[in-house]
């Protein structure tokens, strides 16, 4: 706590979240290697500013650590999804094709598949 002025200053804390899932081709085996890229969407920003990002592992799994509860684009695989972070997390599981869009399932948590959408979006 800090006092200046006759103001007292208290410090606020906000929880950033995580950011997991998987890349995977139509047939389900995981591709690695995909950068899965973390955008500004609005909130007074430049919308489309690289913020973050993390590479695919053998597995196909990725996990982005430190992204503050908002609204974001991301990217993978030359294709975006929308999607809201909040506190809890967010899981994103990438189906990517190379002749058809990608599809972006997303589950609110970074640990548990509580609460699924389905986010998509033609490049």
């Amino acid at each position: 706590m800090v006092v200046i002025a006759g103001a007292l200053l208290v410090p606020i804390s906000i929880s950033a979240a995580e950011v997991v899932g998987k890349v995977t081709d139509p047939a389900g085996a995981p591709i690695a290697g995909v950068e899965v890229v973390v955008q500004t969407q609005s909130n007074g920003e430049q919308k489309g500013v690289r913020i973050t990002s993390a590479i695919s592992d053998s597995s196909g799994r990725y996990e982005i650590h430190g992204v503050m509860p908002g609204a974001y684009t991301f990217v993978a695989g030359g294709q975006t999804a929308v999607c809201y972070v909040d506190k809890e997390g967010v899981t994103i599981d990438w189906g990517i094709a190379t002749n058809a869009p990608a599809i972006a399932i997303a589950r609110r948590g970074s640990t548990s598949p509580d609460s699924k959408a389905q986010v998509s979006a033609p490049r």
